[in-house]
Order: C-alpha cells, then sequence, then structure tokens
C-alpha cells in the first residue's frame, strides 16, 4: 500500500539525517498527522533515532481509543493543538464542523488525565490564530487554559503560540 511505502521514507529520511540537531524533525499538516495510522510507530521509530519530535494537530482524532492504539504519541517531546476556536460557534464559523469544539476539548481533557496516567514527559500546548474576529477572545483562552490546568493539577497546558492569519491582508 501506498501509506507503508510512504511511512518508510519516513523511516529512511531519519536514518539518513544528520543527528547534530535532535529538533530536526515534527509532524504536522498540510493533512491532519493523526490520520496517518502508524504515527505512533513513526514517533517511536525517531525516538530511537534520538530526535525530538513535536506534532501539531487539531486534535479531533485524539480520542483515548487512538492514543491506545498509538502509544508512540507519549514519547513525542512536544505536542501542540491548534485551536480553532474557544466555543462551538466560534469553531463552527472556521471548521463549519457542529460539534468539533466540545470533541477536541473532550479529547484534550482525556488527553491530559491519560498523560499523567502514563508519566508522560510531552510538553502540551495550545496554538491559537489570532483572527479579527477573535482579537477580544484571548482572556476566554486564557481562562480554558486555567481551567484545563486547574482539572490535571497544574500538568496540563505547558504554552501557548499565537500566530496572526497570515492570510489577512495589512488593512484589516
Amino acid at each position: 500500500e501506498e501509506r507503508f511505502s510512504g511511512n518508510e521514507v519516513f523511516r529512511s529520511m531519519m536514518r539518513e539525517a544528520p543527528t547534530s540537531d535532535p529538533d530536526r524533525f515534527y509532524f504536522s499538516g498540510g493533512l491532519e498527522p493523526l490520520t496517518n495510522p502508524e504515527i505512533g510507530s513513526l514517533i517511536s521509530y525517531s525516538r530511537k533515532l534520538d530526535f525530538k519530535t513535536s506534532m501539531y494537530t487539531n486534535g479531533y482524532m485524539l480520542t483515548p481509543k487512538y492514543l491506545a492504539k498509538n502509544q508512540g504519541i507519549w514519547e513525542l517531546d512536544a505536542l501542540r493543538l491548534s485551536l480553532y476556536g474557544l466555543d462551538e460557534p466560534s469553531a463552527v464559523a472556521v471548521t463549519g464542523k457542529r460539534g468539533s469544539y466540545d470533541r477536541v476539548i473532550d479529547n484534550v481533557t482525556n488527553y491530559l488525565q491519560l498523560k499523567k496516567e502514563v508519566q508522560s514527559n510531552t510538553k502540551f500546548g495550545i496554538n491559537f490564530v489570532i483572527l479579527p474576529q477573535n482579537i477580544d477572545s484571548l482572556f476566554k483562552l486564557a481562562n480554558l487554559v486555567c481551567d484545563l490546568n486547574k482539572r490535571n493539577d497544574r500538568q496540563g497546558v505547558a504554552f501557548i503560540t499565537l500566530r496572526e492569519d497570515f492570510s489577512i491582508l495589512p488593512e484589516e
């Protein structure tokens, strides 16, 4: 299958890469990395080669069932979740998918609890794209992070990254 040959290309790149930069590789989109059912084994493979990998995800598939099948995710150096809204209406406005906000927040809550149980050292963070329509919601983001951290003995969200939407015109 093409998926298996593609993953072997990734493994080959990791084997042949210079080892001078342990942060050389990360898994991110174009296409959501969790759609690769072998992502856990790729992460484990990179770790065996002493690479500290990070992943960028939308978190939609980051369910307990998925994590059970992909134990390598616990070996990530960092997991960065791109949050596309701070409530259901704002998430639907960006993703067009109803229920996505609640699902992602449930997944994050479960992930953080499981992370604590398996004693993973993965740093977890939230990536938030600042759009003109959500600039006033940064306090809501801070409150969400505080809530997630309270639920997880302050071992939840280790960092927040903010970035602008590069498609916005300068006058906006």
